[in-house]
């Protein structure tokens, strides 16, 4: 005997699926937008697959962790369909045709958002960073000559798309449909939903970087965003349970010196012996390679000043950059610190509530006067708020948009030439023997294109543009690539040989120590862009020379060396004590003690990529803070050739010693508590801290 209800129980599943059928008949050619995200995340995965771009962190998480990226592409791809499904739903059902009209193109809008992204992704060959994200299209419209023309491609995408998917839809706006739906919760949560995908994929597909078996998990968004978190767990790593985190920081707010030290610190040398002390000029170069500077064995005579400086003094056979790249390689030098900041490494936006004591705060303290002239738009990734942000500028802070003299190049940045004059007469008006100066400059030329001012004939030939700021290079490309470069390293060197005959006119070259140094290197190699592409030596050995005639003498220095060592070294030869909170250590002058003994250097990739080189000695360490992986190296073996199969003694001492560094620094740049009421220092009861495992 049939039950009583099981004929009603069947007309109501029929009435539902009739509704369900007449809602999909009203809603016909939703479908071209509800796969629009399919598509997109389908040719992400595949330029993933491929290497592109740059064979980087896609490449190497698909690679790596197939599974948690495949799953969160898909999931990622089903929540943006719903959510277009669900928004076309709603607004298909409101009255009028106009307004539904209104609706879809509005919703195909959405849709058609990605395809911009992908269009750059693909046409520059790079993942626009998420400091480019978040400054949106104001940042990629300020400068014409590189970010403005794929701002413009980039937005000439959206055309097509949106107009296809509007086509696609518009006869679902043809009539409203019949059934039991609720237009406005329908359109708002889809909307809403949305919203929600988009932020969660701007946010770089935060499930793909979260590493399977983590239980950092709920920690994920901190360590995407800053790509410097491992996503392997940190301290089962160096044989501690995970809940030592919170120990570790207590452990750090016992060790770390309070904040106070600093201003104690300041007021003491303020209160040194008035000595003569000597003048410093320091000049940062942009991305030069130490392969590429004569006293290094160059083929070509790019840096005959630069050489003869070398000889007269100290040169550093083995000094590594701090990073890959110049946001954090300029910025590592000027405050002696590592790129380990955790959240804010964005410098655009976010707070800066780190500690960062920049070298003209420790120098005007000593009674300097102090000043930084630059080549460089230095509101580029927010250099500016990284150096002036807390209101302690040095006595005269100069920059590209200061100087409207001379030629303005990509970036706007400026030539030399004009910076140089200006150096000279501000030294000019200031040189007093009882008050000696610091001039921080920045020279720039060697910066992609490589332009030459009008009118200067190129050292060396055939020239000719190289074409968009961002590509990679071919092995045509090559052969002009380096002429340009050279050319421009010739140009940047007889700029400092009129800074270096300008000393010596205003009668200071026997007071004044000069430092050159670059903020990271640079390669020329087939298939990859000149700079940030690796951690192989091209990018990050750069040279780094000192001189102080007639009181240094002349040397080399083979021992590796970091360039964030540049301010400490010049404190120990003018005999003040060591900076607390800087990371780096004097490797001249002063008591042995403050030089601290042999340590590992370490240099960070562009920050996305979360990589990094450690060396000791004789051997390196590559880690990959997103896949977990460490791989030993001979020291002088590139990274590009098979890992050397051998025994290796440093090898593990490196990597547990950067482990050991990486999770104090970590937690106390992330640990709001921590960086409020303490300085990050080296525990003075530990003669180097973590490092010293490895002496």
């Amino acid at each position: 005997m049939r039950e009583p209800w099981a004929g009603e129980s069947q007309t109501s599943r029929h009435r539902l699926l009739s509704e369900l059928i007449e809602a999909s008949r009203a809603l016909r050619g939703v479908g071209g937008i509800a796969l629009s995200p399919f598509a997109f995340q389908g040719v992400f995965v595949v330029l993933a697959g491929f290497g592109w771009p740059r064979a980087g962190a896609e490449h190497r998480l698909l690679r790596d962790a197939p599974v948690p990226f495949l799953v969160s592409s898909l999931l990622v791809s089903a929540l943006a369909s719903a959510a277009l499904v669900l928004a076309c739903a709603g607004v298909s059902a409101l009255s009028g045709r106009k307004t539904r009209r209104a609706g879809i193109f509005f919703v195909a809008l959405l849709a058609s958002l990605p395809i911009p992204m992908l269009a750059f992704f693909v046409g520059s060959g790079t993942l626009p960073s998420l400091d480019l994200a978040r400054e949106g299209l104001p940042f990629l419209l300020r400068d014409a000559t590189g970010w403005g023309r794929a701002a413009a491609v980039t937005l000439a995408c959206v055309a097509v798309p949106w107009a296809l998917l509007s086509v696609l839809t518009l006869r679902s706006a043809s009539a409203p449909p019949r059934g039991s739906f609720a237009p406005l919760p329908l359109a708002s949560a889809g909307l809403l939903l949305l919203g929600a995908v988009f932020l969660l994929f701007a946010g770089g597909n935060v499930l793909a970087h979260v590493h399977p078996g983590s239980r950092r998990a709920a920690d994920s968004r901190r360590q995407l965003l800053t790509c410097l978190f491992p996503s392997f767990p940190l301290l089962p790593a160096l044989g501690a349970d995970e809940v030592g985190a919170e120990a570790l920081v207590d452990r750090l707010g016992r060790e770390l010196p309070p904040r106070s030290e600093l201003a104690r610190y300041l007021s003491s040398l303020a209160s040194l012996e008035a000595a003569p002390r000597p003048n410093v000029v320091v000049v940062m170069l942009e991305g030069v390679p130490a392969g590429h500077v004569g006293f290094r064995g160059y083929r070509r005579s790019t840096t005959p000043n630069l050489d003869r400086l070398a000889a007269a003094g100290v040169s550093f056979d083995r000094a590594w950059a701090a990073a890959n790249e110049s946001k954090n390689g300029q910025t590592a030098i000027l405050a002696s610190v590592y790129p380990m900041r955790g959240a804010e490494n964005n410098f655009v936006s976010n707070a800066l509530d780190y500690p960062r004591i920049l070298c003209w705060e420790v120098f005007r303290a000593l009674g300097y006067a102090t000043a930084f002239i630059s080549t460089q738009d230095e509101t580029w990734l927010g250099m500016q708020r990284f150096q002036l942000l807390d209101g302690r500028p040095p006595d005269l802070y100069v920059h590209a948009l200061d100087i409207p003299e001379g030629e303005t190049f990509p970036d706007r940045k400026k030539d030399e030439a004009p910076v140089v004059r200006r150096a000279l007469d501000w030294m000019r008006r200031v040189a007093d023997p009882r008050k000696p100066f610091l001039l921080v400059t920045n020279f720039q030329r060697t910066h992609f294109p490589y332009q030459l001012p009008s009118g200067i004939p190129p050292s060396f030939q055939p020239l000719a543009p190289l074409g968009p700021r961002f590509r990679r290079w071919t092995e045509a490309d090559l052969p002009n690539g380096v002429n340009n470069f050279d050319s421009a390293l010739r140009y940047v060197d007889d700029r400092l040989g009129e800074l270096l005959d300008g000393l010596r006119d205003l009668g200071v070259e026997k007071d004044t120590i000069v430092a050159i140094v670059s903020d990271h290197g640079q390669g020329f190699e087939a298939g990859l862009e000149p700079v940030s592409m690796s951690l192989d030596a091209p990018y990050v050995h750069v040279p780094f020379v000192l001189s102080w005639p007639g009181t240094l003498p002349p040397g080399r220095i083979e021992e590796n060396v970091s360039t964030i060592d540049l301010f400490p070294t010049l404190l120990g030869l003018i005999g003040a004590p060591p900076c607390p909170g800087w990371d780096g250590r004097a490797r001249l002058g002063g008591p042995a003690s403050s030089r601290g003994r042999s340590r590992p250097i370490y240099s960070a990739s562009i920050v996305w990529e979360a990589r990094w080189l450690v060396q000791g000695a004789q051997e390196k360490v590559l880690v990959d803070l997103m896949t977990g992986r460490a791989t030993a190296f001979r020291g002088d073996a590139s990274l590009r050739s098979p890992t050397d199969r051998g025994s290796f003694d440093e090898a593990p001492a490196l990597l547990r010693s950067f482990l050991e560094d990486y999770s104090r620094r970590a937690t106390y740049y992330t640990s709001p508590d921590l960086r409020r009421s303490r300085l990050y220092a080296e525990p003075a009861d530990s003669d180097g801290g973590a490092l010293s495992r490895t002496d």
